[in-house]
């Protein structure tokens, strides 16, 4: 793995760049991308009254949903931004009106997936128990 000068590396994962003593994690431009993508995304179905759709709302937002717990959790191993994505995404199905049981099956997906990703990509994290 090669290392550009800005990226700061420990670990394992490069996830920070740092400037002139200033440091940030890339994640927190992904956290606020998913947001405005996910919030309009969001605005535009419930306009249409279609948010309970799970063609047309649930399905599109699943898939980023899984994408960005893929890019966080799975290649960066990085489950507290990860947490703090979905909790962020969680917030905003109920803000539109989601109704609680569409969003039921959803979470229990969503758990069901973090505990994968933490017993599979990061069986040291059990070494402590």
């Amino acid at each position: 793995m090669f290392n550009l000068p800005p990226v700061i590396c420990e670990n394992g994962a490069c996830r920070w760049f740092g400037f002139s003593g200033f440091s940030f994690q890339q994640a927190e431009f992904l956290k606020i991308g998913v947001i405005l993508l996910l919030s309009t995304f969001l605005g535009a179905q419930a306009s249409k009254g279609k948010i309970n759709s799970y063609k047309e709302t649930i399905l599109p937002a699943s898939v980023v949903i899984i994408a960005v717990l893929l890019v966080i959790a799975g290649f960066q191993k990085d489950l507290g931004t990860a947490t703090t994505i979905i909790i962020a995404i969680a917030f905003q199905f109920i803000i539109a009106g989601m109704k609680s049981k569409k969003l039921i099956p959803i979470g229990a997906l969503v758990l069901a997936g973090v505990v994968l990703l933490i017993v599979f990509r990061a069986p040291s994290n059990f070494a402590n128990f």
